[in-house]
C-alpha cells in the first residue's frame, strides 16, 4: 500500500479540533497586505537605488575589471544599499508608530539597585560566583 500523502494531510487536519484551527486562520488572515507592503517597499527603494544611479556609477568605477567581477560587485553594491534603505524605511515606521512605547511616560522611576559589582572598585560576591558556576557546570554545560 503507497502512502498517500493528501489523505494523511487530511487525518491529520481533521484531528486537530475547532480552536487549532481558528488559530491557525489567525495566523493567515490578511497575509496578502503584509505582502503587499512588502513589494510596495521594494519598488520604492528600487526606485530610489535607480534615481541615484548607483549600478551605473558601481559599473562606471569597474570598467577595467572582467564582466563576471564587475556583475558581482554590482549587484553586492545594489543588494547592502537595497537593505540599508530598506532598513532606514522600516526603523522610520517603527519609530512613528512607537506612541504605545510612550504610554506610560511621566510614571514614577522604578527604585534603583545598590549592587556590590557597581563601580570601578566594585566587588563580587565569590560564594554566590561558586554557587552560579556549579550550576553552570551541573546543568547548562550539557546543553
Amino acid at each position: 500500500m503507497a502512502f498517500d500523502p493528501e489523505a494523511a494531510t487530511r487525518a491529520y487536519i481533521d484531528g486537530l479540533g475547532a480552536e487549532a484551527l481558528a488559530k491557525a486562520a489567525a495566523y493567515t488572515a490578511s497575509s496578502e497586505w503584509m505582502i503587499l507592503g512588502g513589494l510596495v517597499v521594494t519598488l520604492v527603494v528600487t526606485l530610489i537605488l535607480v534615481r541615484l544611479k548607483l549600478t551605473d556609477r558601481i559599473w562606471a568605477r569597474l570598467e577595467r575589471r572582467g564582466w563576471a567581477l564587475r556583475t558581482l560587485l554590482t549587484v553586492a553594491g545594489f543588494s547592502v544599499a537595497s537593505t540599508v534603505i530598506a532598513l532606514a524605511l522600516a526603523g522610520a515606521v517603527l519609530v512613528g508608530s512607537s506612541d504605545g512605547a510612550r504610554a506610560s511616560e511621566g510614571s514614577d522611576k522604578p527604585p534603583g539597585n545598590k549592587w556590590s559589582f557597581a563601580g570601578p572598585f566594585g566587588k563580587f560576591d565569590r560564594a554566590a560566583l561558586q554557587r552560579g558556576l556549579k550550576v553552570y557546570k551541573e546543568v547548562c554545560s550539557n546543553c
